[in-house]
This record gives structure tokens, C-alpha cells and sequence, in this order.
């Protein structure tokens, strides 16, 4: 799958991705790639596909090294996304004249948890280039904890295409409201991600139903789907609205007025910069990245995990707030997080490293 873009300063670039799922990580690769130019293979099928990716050997595990290895043979450099891929991408390059860049998805404090996977981890990421993580905070952590020196760290943001996401008018919420079949009025609350474990929409579940008349539209696929329907008929009061993937986020996005990430753990969510650049307040769980996105108080509300009633009380805030909250997100989001500025940082990464 080719992009449209150019070349990395001049290079080939291939990118590796952990499945063929519309998540966060792979759609980010795949919006870098139009970008800076590339091809990107993903490891697996996913559960809910969505992303025309090809499949490295076929999506088989034990064809995983030997694909990447001779599709790394036609490359100047290889940018593995996520975790998933670190491990397949530094032994497929072992004794290649071609170097690998390593884009850290989350928190490494969240899922490098144990000595054995540290280790393991370490002896990964030694053979990277470079080493990109999304906020400060999450550098640090691979400096500290994992040992990766500061001179092979660099900061880049998720990147969000300022142009594609933007505020929209009366007119066009009702428009898309109608389109999703979403009540023409009242509140709607906004919780956009994959029905993983980790993502606790039964805390937003709980917090929006905990407030009067706000529906909750919740978008995405995942393992956790039947038992959040579940929850949704016992307490939502048909406010939940279950309509699982989308290719068109931008859609949902207008139709609401608030966007809920309820999360233990996250890394930089996209949808969070993709509600700024569409003129909304985010409520969300203070951790990962999502402090460097939402200014407390200013742009959205951040509470501790894990709390339904806190979380709650700040989309209530939100929903109060909401129209100088979302000018604001807006100018913030544009200005930090636009992706034709980040690639330029990713352009001067790549024409920096060594090849050869």
C-alpha cells in the first residue's frame, strides 16, 4: 500500500503496524505516512479491520520476521508503531544495513510492568536508532526505567489533520445527529475508542447516566462489546447508543458536545486532539499524555480513574462550559498537534539518521 507524500528526506520508508484494526496507533502510522510518503504492513488481521493495510506473511506469526526482513530489504529505514512490533522489527533487521525507528504508543509505565518484560524490552529497543515517544512525560520513563539514552529520545506528538477536523455548524450537527439517529436535542456525550479493558466505558457509561437527559454515543469494536451492551440495557435508560466502528470520525464528532475518555491507561489518544480541533471539551482520566492535550479547567477536565462520579461532575462541567472550553481547545489543538507540522519533526528525524 503506497502513500501519496514525499519520501522521508529522500528515503524509503516502511512502516510496521500491529494489525489491520482502525485503532488509534495504526490510523496515526497511516495519517504519517500520507504525510511523509512510505509503505505500511500491518503484523495482523484485526478484530474489526477498517484500515486497507497488506499483511506481512500473511498475517501469520511465525512469517512475521522473514516478511518484514525482506520488505525492510527494499527500505532506507523502518518506523515500528506500538509494542506489538517492536520485538518482530529488531530481529527481522538483525544484520541489515537498515535502520528502525521505534514509535512508542503508551505509557511504558503501564505495560512494562515486570523485570522479565523490562529486560526484554531493553534488549528490543538497544538495536533502535532512535527511540520517539509522544509527550515528555512518557520520555522520561524510557530514559529512566529502560534505560534508552537521552540523545536516542525524541519527542513527537500524535498528529491530527487540522484541515479534516474543524468546528461545525448548526447546521451540520443536526445534519449528523440525523445521520446517526441521534436525538435532534439535548446533550450528547461523545466516547470514541476500541471496547478494550483498559479503556473502562463502563465508567463513562455510568458517569453520563448519572446526569440528566445526556445521551452517550459510544464508537468503536472491541472484546469488551457484549458486556458493555450489557451494562448500557440495565442502567443507560436507552441513552447509551452502541454504533461500533466508523471510518468517519468526523461525523460523530459533530454531532456531539462533549468527548469522555475514560481510560486506566493511554498513551496520546488522537481522538482526544481530534475533539480540540473540532471545537470540543474533553472529560477524560488523568493519565498518560492527556494532560499535555487538555488544559485543566481551560480546554476540558481531568479527573483520577476509576471514578464515575468525578467524571460526571466534569462533563456536566463541559457540557456548562462548553463554548469557550471548544474555542480554546480548538486554538490549542491547531497550534501543537496539527500533523503537517509534525511531520517536519519526523522529516528531520529520519534525515538525521545513518543508513549503511
Amino acid at each position: 500500500m503506497r502513500h501519496s507524500g514525499p519520501m522521508a528526506a529522500g528515503r524509503r520508508v516502511l512502516h510496521v503496524v500491529s494489525s489491520t484494526d482502525r485503532r488509534g496507533a495504526e490510523t496515526a502510522a497511516v495519517a504519517l505516512a500520507e504525510r511523509i510518503g512510505g509503505k505500511v504492513v500491518a503484523l495482523a488481521a484485526g478484530a474489526a479491520g477498517g484500515l486497507d493495510v497488506p499483511l506481512a506473511g500473511g498475517g501469520r506469526p511465525w512469517r512475521w520476521p522473514a516478511a518484514i526482513r525482506r520488505l525492510a530489504g527494499g527500505a532506507d529505514v523502518v518506523i515500528a508503531h506500538g509494542s506489538t512490533t517492536l520485538p518482530v522489527v529488531a530481529a527481522a533487521t538483525v544484520g541489515l544495513p537498515v535502520p528502525f525507528v521505534y514509535r512508542s504508543i503508551g505509557d511504558p509505565l503501564a505495560w512494562a510492568t515486570t523485570a522479565a518484560r523490562r529486560a526484554r524490552v531493553r534488549l528490543a529497543v538497544s538495536r533502535a536508532s532512535a527511540v520517539v515517544a509522544l509527550w515528555r512525560g512518557a520520555a522520561a520513563a524510557w530514559n529512566e526505567h529502560l534505560g534508552v539514552p537521552a540523545e536516542r529520545l525524541q519527542v513527537i506528538p500524535n498528529g491530527v489533520d487540522a484541515g479534516r477536523f474543524r468546528p461545525s455548524s448548526t447546521a451540520e450537527r443536526q445534519a449528523a445527529r440525523a445521520e446517526l439517529g441521534l436525538p435532534r436535542e439535548g446533550a450528547v456525550v461523545l466516547c470514541m475508542g476500541a471496547l478494550s479493558r483498559e479503556k473502562r466505558m463502563d465508567v463513562a457509561i455510568r458517569a453520563v447516566c448519572a446526569l440528566p437527559e445526556a445521551t452517550l454515543v459510544v464508537v468503536g469494536e472491541g472484546p469488551e462489546r457484549s458486556a458493555l451492551e450489557s451494562l448500557a440495557a440495565s442502567v443507560g435508560r436507552g441513552r447509551i447508543r452502541m454504533l461500533g466502528q466508523t471510518g468517519r470520525p468526523e461525523v460523530a464528532l459533530a454531532a456531539s458536545d462533549v468527548v469522555v475518555l475514560s481510560s486506566d491507561t493511554e498513551g496520546m489518544p488522537a481522538v482526544a486532539i481530534e475533539a480540540g480541533m473540532a471545537g470540543l471539551p474533553v472529560a477524560a482520566t488523568r493519565v498518560g499524555g492527556l494532560a499535555e492535550i487538555v488544559v485543566e479547567g481551560k480546554t476540558g477536565v481531568l479527573v483520577e480513574r476509576g471514578d464515575p462520579a468525578a467524571l460526571a461532575a466534569a462533563v456536566a462541567r463541559c457540557l456548562e462550559e462548553g463554548s469557550a472550553m471548544g474555542r480554546l481547545a480548538r486554538a490549542n489543538c491547531a497550534e501543537r498537534f496539527d500533523i503537517a507540522r509534525l511531520a517536519h519533526l519526523w522529516l528531520n528525524l529520519l534525515k538525521g539518521i545513518n543508513t549503511g
